[in-house]
């Protein structure tokens, strides 16, 4: 069987509810039809119509012990309906016949029975019940007739044919009626439906909204709410909490509280994290458990990519600036070095001082250059079979030139299929920052390694005093160094690349000293 709807239960208790008080007014009716008919008894009156009181009283009894086990049926309600009119038709019919048929006082009765059935059955039962009622009514009248073999007298016919159309008339205006009552009832049950379906709707977008809700009354009591505002605050919001509770208040917000919230509100508020935007105006045709209407927005994720889309128009305009500096600074560095090394030497210790502080400031500029070169220029990968012992030679190489180090190299992969112009930028950014913060020769690292298969791990470890614990956060951020000359792009450059090649970077730091790899796959 299937589940009934709330609506559908309502209606069915309404129903029965009916019923019931149907069968309490006819248990009233049937002690006084029983009086009646108990004095009618001990009158003057022929056995036959004796026989009839006594069976109408019966029948009476019969009938409503039989209606109150049709109330514990599952029989429609409609037709339970009709059954119980019936049987009072069929009572009244009796005792209209042992009571003077035409002369009989309860041929009201009928009309009663009629209109009773008006107010609580649907129009085709009450017009089937007002044919009935006629014909009941006829034959009980010449039923008596028969019986006392009377003559019909023109007035008799007369009134029979009165009261017959009297019965229709009311039957016709009952079931006018009655199907007035059950297009109002359909209606007020459409209108129940669309009522009930508007608010699930209205519930369904309240909980799937992403901006919180609050309902709140005249002293900042929270009446309702939906579930974004608890996501958004980050706090349970419960109805019957005060808002000052659950959130920090500004002072300019309590103002316009205090002042009766004259027209709208609406600002951003703050804490060290979130960033909200408040909204609240006041309901028109408030009642007094929800007079504000308040919204809060998230506005976290905004501001953090206004401010990271500010950072990067900021560097790109750097790196412009950058771009232009060292292509400057380049050429006169090149002819500043072809004037050293074309410098005559006479072999005094002065002199050859001189020429080495001139060359380790060229180097030294030119390397500076060459970083904001590498970090402005656009990374697009070409990946390509590269053999790793002779470019990770090449790049110790380079990164100690005099050999004073004395960097560590192992390596355990003989060919990759990577960009090897980005892997050397990126190891030998690593290298430059191990070998100036290792004092000791010896004290850098560096390896290659096989990492699963198909990838690769590349690490370099230096034994300096470690990164300081407020940079370890910013490390990879431009212009962070921890060193008086660093420009601060070497590791900046190392995270670009790595990302770009799709390659992980992790760090690991302590006193002793710091280790940097990147893990990457040759697929990538």
């Amino acid at each position: 069987m299937a589940k009934l709807t709330d609506t559908q239960i309502l209606v069915v208790r309404g129903e029965r509810r009916r019923l019931q008080r149907l069968l309490a007014y006819r248990l009233l009716i049937a002690a006084l039809l029983l009086a009646i008919g108990a004095y009618l008894f001990f009158q003057p009156l022929p056995m036959l119509k004796r026989q009839v009181l006594l069976l109408v009283a019966s029948g009476f009894i019969v009938f409503i012990l039989l209606q109150a086990l049709l109330l514990k049926s599952r029989l429609a309600y409609q037709s339970q309906i009709g059954v119980q009119f019936c049987a009072d038709v069929l009572l009244i019919t009796g005792l209209l016949f042992a009571t003077g048929g035409v002369a009989s006082p309860f041929a009201f009765l009928y009309g009663l029975v009629i209109v009773a059935a008006g107010s609580l059955a649907g129009p085709m039962v009450v017009l089937g019940l007002t044919v009935v009622s006629c014909a009941s009514y006829l034959a009980a009248v010449y039923a008596h007739i028969w019986v006392t073999m009377s003559q019909m007298s023109i007035d008799l016919s007369l009134n029979v044919l009165l009261q017959a159309s009297a019965l229709l008339l009311v039957g016709g205006v009952m079931a006018a009626m009655a199907n007035r009552r059950q297009q109002m009832v359909l209606e007020t049950r459409q209108a129940h439906r669309q009522h009930r379906s508007l608010r699930e709707l209205n519930i369904q977008i309240m909980e799937e909204m992403q901006e919180g809700i609050l309902m709140l009354d005249a002293d900042m009591r929270i009446q309702d709410s939906n579930a974004a505002a608890s996501r958004i605050i980050d706090k349970p919001v419960l109805p019957g909490s005060m808002l000052p509770g659950a959130l920090t208040l500004p002072d300019d917000f309590l103002t316009y509280f205090s002042a009766g919230g004259r027209g709208q509100y609406r600002q951003e508020w703050s804490d060290s994290e979130r960033v909200w935007l408040v909204t609240v105006t006041s309901l028109p045709r408030a009642m007094p458990e929800a007079i504000w209407l308040m919204s809060v927005v998230d506005l976290s994720e905004i501001r953090d990519l206004q401010r990271r889309l500010a950072s990067q128009d900021k560097l790109a305009a750097m790196g412009k600036m950058a771009a232009m500096l060292a292509h400057d600074i380049r050429n006169p560095l090149q002819t500043i070095s072809q004037a050293a090394d074309l410098w005559p030497r006479t072999g005094s210790p002065q002199e050859g001082e001189l020429y080495d502080i001139v060359q380790s400031e060229i180097r030294r500029l030119n390397r500076t250059v060459t970083d904001m070169l590498d970090f402005v220029s656009p990374l697009r990968p070409q990946p390509a079979g590269v053999k790793m012992r002779a470019l990770l030679k090449a790049a110790v190489k380079q990164a100690d030139l005099h050999g004073a180090h004395r960097i560590q190299c192992e390596c355990g992969v003989d060919k990759l299929h990577i960009d090897a112009g980005h892997f050397r930028l990126v190891v030998d950014n690593l290298l430059i920052n191990a070998v100036a913060a290792s004092p000791a020769p010896e004290s850098v690292r560096l390896g290659l390694s096989p990492f699963g298969e198909g990838a690769w791990r590349l690490e370099v470890s230096d034994h300096g005093g470690g990164i300081p614990e407020n940079m370890r956060e910013s490390i990879f951020e431009p212009f962070v160094s921890g060193r008086q000359d660093g420009l601060g792009l070497g590791l900046a450059t190392v995270k670009q690349v790595s990302d770009v090649n799709h390659w992980q970077v992790d760090v690991s730091s302590g006193k002793e000293g710091t280790a940097i790899s990147i893990t990457g796959n040759e697929a990538d």
